[in-house]
C-alpha cells in the first residue's frame, strides 16, 4: 500500500477492495478507480442499510410458500407434457401394429397369387 501512496495517488476515498484490486493489476493499467461518494453528496438515504439485509420470519414463510407453488406448477407442467408424450407413443405403437398387419395381409395375398 505504501508504494501506491508514494506514487502520488491518494487512497483515502477508496474502499479496501478497490485498493487491493488496484494493487493486483497496477502493472497492467486495467483499473479506473472511482471515488466513493460521501453521505453529504448522496442527500437523502432511501434505504436503511441496517434493515435492508434482514428478513423476518413471515418473509421466509412467504418465500417458502412461493417456492412450493413454483414446484407444484413445475410438477404439473411436466406431468402434462409426459401425458402428451405417452399418448403419442400409444398412437405410434397402434400405427406400427396396423402397418405390420397390413404388411402381413399384403404378403399373404402376394403369395396366393403365385
Amino acid at each position: 500500500m505504501d508504494s501506491l501512496s508514494t506514487s502520488g495517488i491518494s487512497l483515502k476515498n477508496y474502499s479496501r477492495r478497490q485498493i487491493i484490486f488496484f494493487n493486483n493489476v497496477v502493472g497492467l493499467l486495467l483499473v479506473a478507480l472511482v471515488e466513493r461518494p460521501s453521505s453529504a453528496d448522496l442527500g437523502v438515504q432511501l434505504v436503511d442499510s441496517e434493515r435492508s439485509g434482514r428478513r423476518t420470519q413471515s418473509d421466509l414463510i412467504e418465500l417458502a410458500t412461493q417456492i412450493q407453488q413454483a414446484d407444484n406448477f413445475t410438477r404439473s407442467n411436466v406431468c402434462n407434457k409426459l401425458q402428451v408424450i405417452a399418448e403419442q407413443v400409444r398412437f405410434l405403437h397402434e400405427q406400427a401394429r396396423r402397418i405390420l398387419e397390413e404388411t402381413k395381409e399384403a404378403e399373404s395375398l402376394h403369395h396366393l397369387a403365385w
